[in-house]
């Protein structure tokens, strides 16, 4: 998760079809003058959202892929002075693991699960939620996560979020999906697969792409 002291504000965005604010250059995203990453199947993406959230603290790109029902999120932000890449896994650990006790004691099934994993740039903490809230523009998701209310036996949407640091920068990658009619008899288990090969695919690109933090003028 990213620092939400400040209040919410588009300084710049949103934007809704491409290009825009983010720098796009054919099927990859660029951004922060350093980082790029492929965009999956970027012919089916619909409209786009993206800005300065939070004072200019966080910036935002949201891609939406209408008829798959999905969307892309890529989130970044600065870590606080001082503070290392090891530190700053331990903290969103300890958040993230938090957040699974606390929704999973309130649900009537395992709705949040919390993995690590390990990244060419370091450890990634890897999240699934079940029956979560895609927000709006004054709570974008998934700077927000919001919870819907639980129907048992009907899964309402699903997202994955990939979180790791590099340098002096923070960054979160998650997609999000509902029910769609592509799919009729998808299963929570298919969802999930789907999820997982969209980050998967956008994560390794971006590490494929972008030299480590040794290599970055200035980190």
């Amino acid at each position: 998760m990213h620092d939400k002291s400040a209040s919410p504000s588009w300084s710049l965005g949103p934007a809704t079809s491409l290009p825009g604010w983010f720098d796009i250059q054919g099927s990859q995203l660029a951004f922060l003058d350093i980082y790029r990453l492929e965009v999956p199947d970027i012919d089916s993406v619909k409209s786009v959202i993206q800005g300065l959230l939070h004072d200019g603290a966080i910036s935002y790109c949201r891609f939406h892929y209408a008829e798959a029902g999905m969307a892309a999120y890529v989130v970044t932000s600065t870590l606080p002075h001082g503070r290392t890449e090891a530190e700053e896994f331990s903290l969103q650990l300890q958040r993230e693991r938090g957040n699974e006790r606390l929704i999973n004691e309130a649900s009537q099934y395992e709705r949040c699960v919390v993995q690590t994993l390990e990244g060419p740039w370091g450890p990634i903490i890897r999240v699934r939620i079940v029956d979560i809230d895609e927000g709006t523009l004054e709570a974008p998701f998934p700077v927000e996560r919001r919870l819907l209310e639980e129907r048992l036996g009907v899964i309402q949407s699903m997202s994955c979020h990939w979180l790791f640091a590099n340098g002096r920068s923070r960054f979160e990658i998650a997609v999000y999906s509902r029910p769609n009619e592509r799919f009729p008899h998808d299963t929570p288990a298919a969802m999930e697969m789907r999820l997982i090969d969209m980050g998967e695919r956008m994560l390794l690109s971006l590490f494929a792409l972008t030299p480590r933090k040794s290599s970055v003028p200035g980190m």
